[in-house]
């Protein structure tokens, strides 16, 4: 949902079987568009059985080149001397092509009187 052309809010429900049992994840994100090459993340997850996750990403857009950094658990970068461990993902992808709104789908709903 982009209630902003320069915020978009985000929500995940993951189910699964792990481990024989029954594994529910919620996640809330948000995401900031600070002009058109570049983007920063915050998001949250909850899983009843486990610690609450606080993740981090941003991108950069240079042409069809996307560089990108993210970590699902913010907190261990904050205090990595004393983190047992650390989650993080640098990586580049490359975008072909060009994405487009469908004729109508982006346009408002119109009321008929």
């Amino acid at each position: 949902w982009e209630p902003l052309n320069w915020l978009r809010l985000q929500t995940a429900v993951q189910a699964q079987q792990f481990l024989g049992r029954p594994d529910l994840s919620w996640a809330l994100g948000a995401q900031l568009k600070a002009g058109k090459w570049l983007d920063f993340g915050l998001s949250y997850m909850y899983r009843p059985d486990a610690k609450s996750l606080i993740g981090v990403q941003s991108s950069l857009k240079l042409g069809p080149v996307v560089l990108y950094a993210m970590s699902d658990h913010a907190i261990s970068l904050l205090d990595w001397k004393n983190s047992r461990m650390i989650h993080a993902r640098f990586g580049m992808n490359f975008q072909i092509g060009s994405q487009t709104p469908l004729d109508g789908i982006s346009e408002p709903a119109r009321r008929l009187d």
